[in-house]
């Protein structure tokens, strides 16, 4: 999750997930997550092929956003949000295959710029 970080705007590394069993036909709803800035970093190193589903909250109903195939080994996605409250859902569509799964989020943060940066 190193791409352009604009000025003030700091990174908010959160770890959902680390190095869980995810079982084969299984899915799993993470925590949901508050965002300030309305885009976000998505890490997932998976030991197999699963899904990684964006749902937003809107009102009392979540709406899926996004939905991306997370390949054998790390893939990292930037989504923009339309709402400020989201989770990701992990799934694993392999019929026989468990995958070991690690999930980072990225959530910028607002921060205030010095005068000096702003020129």
């Amino acid at each position: 999750m190193n791409g352009f970080i604009p000025k003030g705007v700091s990174r908010n590394i959160v770890h959902l997930l680390k190095d869980h069993i995810l079982p084969s036909g299984e899915s799993l709803a993470l925590k949901e997550q508050k965002a300030s800035v309305l885009t976000v970093g998505v890490r997932v190193v998976t030991s197999h092929t699963i899904e990684a589903i964006i749902e937003e909250k809107n009102g009392d109903q979540w709406q899926v956003t996004d939905t991306t195939e997370m390949l054998e080994g790390e893939t990292v996605v930037h989504h923009p949000l339309k709402h400020s409250v989201f989770r990701v859902r992990l799934k694993n569509p392999s019929p026989t295959n468990d995958a070991v799964v690690t999930v980072d989020v990225d959530l910028p943060r607002k921060r205030s710029i010095p005068e000096d940066e702003l020129l």
